[in-house]
């Protein structure tokens, strides 16, 4: 063999590997499955009581009209320190989503907040069924007078978790684990209430 072909067999060695690669690689996982590297739980991931709700990102705000328009994910959510987490998603067609909004703003927020609940609204439809805009989530916190995090969900994860034409739907996620505690679907406040009291406590 020649000194040339076994300088482009090195070669072809080389540029094969992941190292530097910009195109498609061997995965490595850091971690097992079901440990984590201090950052967002590992999967495998679902959407029952008990397992792991992936990691996603929305568009929105993060506490009002006075706050700016963001990107931002499941995970951002743990930075605050809070126990748990209420992830609710809401439309503008659902009138049972409208009576939780004014309920979650009036007397949840202000009851579980300092109690070490964060919260997430997602606006997934307008009233014609079409996905949120921007402009939608603005409009369900000024109505609403939000002061959490409220936003739209261009990805449609939330599709991929449970069927719209049964909202509102709210999840109780404990935050160190992102393991779902509670799912409830339908309207029900007292049940949130409820599973809030018993998770603090309270």
């Amino acid at each position: 063999m020649t000194r040339t072909a076994l300088a482009l067999g090195a070669l072809m060695l080389w540029s094969c590997s992941d190292d530097g690669a910009r195109g498609p690689v061997t995965v490595k996982p850091a971690v097992d499955a079901g440990e984590t590297d201090g950052g967002y739980p590992a999967g495998p991931y679902g959407v029952e009581k008990g397992q792991v709700l992936q990691n996603a990102s929305f568009v929105g705000r993060k506490g009002g009209l006075d706050t700016a328009r963001e990107t931002f994910d499941l995970e951002s959510l743990r930075a605050g320190g809070a126990r748990f987490f209420v992830f609710n998603v809401a439309a503008f067609w659902c009138s049972p989503c409208k009576e939780e909004a004014k309920e979650f703003q009036a007397t949840i927020v202000p009851k579980y907040g300092p109690k070490g609940v964060a919260f997430l609204s997602v606006i997934l439809q307008d009233a014609a069924r079409r996905p949120a805009t921007d402009a939608n989530v603005d409009t369900w916190i000024t109505t609403y007078q939000i002061t959490f995090p409220t936003a739209r969900d261009p990805a449609g994860f939330v599709n991929t978790i449970f069927n719209p034409d049964t909202m509102p739907l709210n999840m109780i996620i404990d935050l160190k684990t992102m393991k779902i505690v509670e799912k409830i679907i339908g309207a029900d406040i007292a049940r949130v209430n409820a599973t809030l009291d018993r998770l603090l406590g309270t």
